[in-house]
C-alpha cells in the first residue's frame, strides 16, 4: 500500500560567524510537521524533523530516509537554510557545522540529495527548498548577484516523477572571501505553503484535493503579496508530476454535478443584460477577456490551423507552431504555457518574444466578438463613464477593432527587456491618437489615464508591438505588480469575465489573485464560456460568480442588441 513520508530538516544555527551575518529564513518545521501529520490534512504516515544538527547527521538522515521508501509512496524532502555556491558553481546545502571557505568538506552538496532521491524505490517525489542563497566569487571575477542557482539542472530526475518546489533560484548574496554583499528578503515561502494547506485556500478547482501545481500557484501569489523580490520556482520533471496529491481540502463545499449544461432563457439571459448595461452606464464593469476568447464562433467553425480565413489565432495553435520551430520534446503541444516555458529556459526570453510577435504581427480580420467590446466601451462612453478592459492575450485584434470603429482607448502593457528583474518591470502607455509609446519609469503608484481618454485595455503579458514585453507567464502569478488604477477597477468593479478558462494556466493565476482581494459581499461577477467542464463551473460557483454555458459571440449578440435597444442617456 502505497504511503506519504516526509523528512523535515531546518537550519538557524550555524557554528561559521560569517553564516550567522546572513539573514535566513525561520520557519517553524514543527508547525509544518504537524500538517504533513494531520489527518484531515496530509496524513503523513512517517515524518522525521531535523533541526540544527552537523553534516554527518544530515547524510545519514537522509540515506535512511529514502532507503526505507517503496516504489507507489509519495515522499518529500524539505530543507530550509542557506544554499551555498563555490568558485566552481557546486551547491551546497549548508549544516550547523558547516564552514563556508570550505564546502566541499563541511557541507551537505545538492547533488547527494539528488542521488539518493535516485536511488529511491520512490517513483513520486517532492523537493522543497526554502533557502536564500549565496555564491562564491572566484578567479578574481566579480560574480553577479541575480546568477541563477540552476536547480532544474542539479535535481534532474531523468523521467521520474519528480518535482522540485524552490522558495527562490537566484542568489542573493555574492563571496569574496569573508566578506559578503546583497541582501535577501526574509522568507514567507513556508509560512504560505503551510497556510495554503491548513485553510484549504490553495485548493483552487475547488474539488476537495490540493495537488503539488495548485499547491505552488497558491505559494507564488501569496509570496508576491508579502515579498515581491522572491520568485518562488517550480521544476517538474514528469508531465504527471504536478498532478501528485499533497493533501485534502477538508472545507470544500459539496457542490452538486450537473447533469447538463443549458443555456438560461431568454428572459433570464435578458435580466442578465439589463444588470450589465447599468453597470456600463455607471461605470463599474471590468471586462476581462480570456485566453479562450479568440475561439469564437467563426474560429471554431474553420477549425484548422491557421485558416485561411485571417481570424486571431488561439494559444492552442500558437503553442504547436512555437513547438514545430524549438522542436518541443513532450506530447503536451498545444500548451502554450509549457512550450514557451521550454522556450524561455532552453534558448531565452527574447526568442520567445521574437517568435511569438513573428507569428502575431497580421493584420487580422475584424471578429464579431472583438466588435462586441468596442460597443461596449461605446455605451459606457456616451454614459460619460469608462471601461477598463483586461486582457491576458497578446494580439493586437481588439485595438484594431477600436482603431476601425473609431472609438477612443488608451493602452496599458509591459516594457520591452531590460536590465532590471521582471518583478520590477515597467509599464508603458498609449492613446488612441498618439502612437508613440510613454514609458512609466519610474512606475508611479498614482498613474492613472487622462480624462475622457476612452477605455483602458490592460495587456498583463505583453503584447507584439515594437516596445511591449512579451512574457509566457505571470511572474508573480497576481495583478499584485498593476499599477494602483488599474487594481483598483478590478478590485471594486463587477467583473463580466469572457473566455476565461480555470484550466488555464495564464488565467488562472490571475484570476485566483483576483478573488483573494474583492469584498464579494457587494460585487455582481458573469462568466461566459461555452462547454465547460464540471470543475470549471464549480470554480466559478465556489467564487459566487453567475456562470453562463454559453458561446462568447451569442452573448454578446444578446448583450449589443440589448445595449442599441436602450433608450439614448440624457444629454
Amino acid at each position: 500500500m502505497a504511503r506519504n513520508a516526509a523528512l523535515i530538516v531546518g537550519m538557524t544555527k550555524y557554528d561559521d560567524s560569517g553564516l550567522m551575518k546572513l539573514s535566513t529564513p525561520h520557519p517553524d518545521i514543527n508547525a509544518l510537521a504537524s500538517v504533513f501529520r494531520n489527518s484531515q490534512l496530509c496524513s503523513f504516515d512517517h515524518i522525521d524533523t531535523i533541526e540544527n544538527e552537523t553534516v554527518d547527521k544530515v547524510r545519514r538522515a537522509i540515506s535512511r530516509f529514502v532507503k526505507a521508501r517503496e516504489r507507489d509512496d509519495l515522499i518529500v524532502f524539505y530543507f530550509s537554510g542557506h544554499g551555498l555556491k563555490d568558485e566552481e558553481g557546486t551547491l551546497y546545502l549548508a549544516a550547523t557545522d558547516t564552514e563556508h571557505d570550505i564546502l566541499s568538506a563541511t557541507a551537505i552538496p545538492a547533488s547527494f540529495v539528488d542521488t539518493e532521491m535516485k536511488r529511491s524505490n520512490s517513483r513520486r517525489q517532492l523537493i522543497i527548498l526554502d533557502c536564500c542563497y549565496s555564491g562564491a566569487i572566484g578567479r578574481g571575477i566579480k560574480a553577479s548577484i541575480a546568477n541563477e542557482i540552476g536547480t532544474k539542472e542539479i535535481f534532474d530526475a531523468g523521467g521520474y516523477g519528480r518535482v522540485v518546489l524552490t522558495a527562490t533560484d537566484a542568489t542573493q548574496y555574492a563571496w569574496e572571501g569573508n566578506v559578503f554583499e546583497g541582501k535577501s528578503d526574509k522568507s514567507v515561502f513556508t509560512h504560505c505553503l503551510i497556510e495554503g494547506i491548513q485553510t484549504g485556500n490553495a485548493d483552487t478547482e475547488p474539488d476537495g484535493r490540493i495537488t503539488v501545481d495548485e499547491l505552488f500557484e497558491y505559494i507564488s501569489t501569496n509570496v508576491a503579496q508579502y515579498t515581491p523580490n522572491q520568485k518562488p520556482r517550480k521544476f517538474v520533471y514528469d508531465q504527471n508530476g504536478g498532478s501528485i496529491l499533497i493533501a485534502r481540502n477538508p472545507f470544500a463545499r459539496k457542490i452538486r454535478k450537473r447533469e447538463t449544461a443549458k443555456p438560461p432563457s431568454e428572459d433570464v439571459l435578458g435580466d442578465y443584460c439589463q444588470r450589465l448595461i447599468t453597470h456600463i452606464a455607471e461605470g463599474r464593469l471590468v471586462v476581462f477577456l480570456g485566453t479562450d476568447f479568440n475561439l469564437s464562433s467563426p474560429w471554431a467553425s474553420d477549425g484548422s490551423l491557421f485558416s485561411q480565413s485571417g481570424w486571431v489565432p488561439s494559444n492552442a495553435e500558437l503553442s504547436l507552431l512555437l513547438a514545430d520551430r524549438f522542436e518541443y520534446p513532450d506530447n503536451n503541444r498545444q500548451d502554450l504555457a509549457h512550450v514557451g516555458e521550454y522556450v524561455t529556459e532552453q534558448f531565452s526570453r527574447y526568442q520567445f518574444a521574437g517568435e511569438m510577435k513573428k507569428m502575431l504581427h497580421v493584420d487580422w480580420n475584424p471578429t464579431p466578438a472583438h466588435a462586441s467590446i468596442v460597443a461596449i466601451a461605446s455605451a459606457a462612453r456616451k454614459s460619460n463613464a469608462s471601461l477598463c478592459v483586461i486582457t491576458t492575450n497578446y494580439d493586437d485584434a481588439l485595438e484594431f477593432n477600436f482603431k476601425a470603429a473609431g472609438e477612443p482607448f488608451y493602452l496599458l502593457a509591459p516594457a520591452e527587456f531590460g536590465t532590471e528583474p521582471l518583478e520590477e518591470r515597467r509599464w508603458m502607455t498609449k492613446s488612441a491618437t498618439n502612437e508613440d509609446w510613454q514609458r512609466m519609469d519610474p512606475p508611479s503608484p498614482y498613474w492613472s489615464p487622462p480624462a475622457n481618454c476612452g477605455a483602458l485595455i490592460v495587456k498583463v503579458y505583453g503584447g507584439i508591438e515594437s516596445g511591449l514585453g512579451l512574457t509566457p507567464l505571470p511572474d508573480s502569478g497576481s495583478h499584485a505588480f498593476l499599477p494602483n488604477y488599474a487594481r483598483a477597477q478590478i478590485s471594486s468593479n463587477s467583473i463580466l469575465f469572457l473566455g476565461v478558462s480555470p484550466n488555464n494556466a495564464y488565467d488562472r493565476p490571475f484570476v485566483n489573485s483576483i478573488f483573494r482581494r474583492r469584498d464579494q459581499s457587494y460585487i455582481s461577477d458573469i462568466a461566459v464560456a461555452w462547454d465547460a467542464a464540471a470543475a470549471e463551473y464549480r470554480f466559478w460557483q465556489s467564487r459566487n460568480v453567475t456562470f453562463i454555458p454559453l458561446s462568447i459571440d451569442r452573448f454578446l449578440q444578446e448583450l449589443s442588441s440589448a445595449l442599441n435597444a436602450k433608450p439614448a442617456p440624457p444629454s
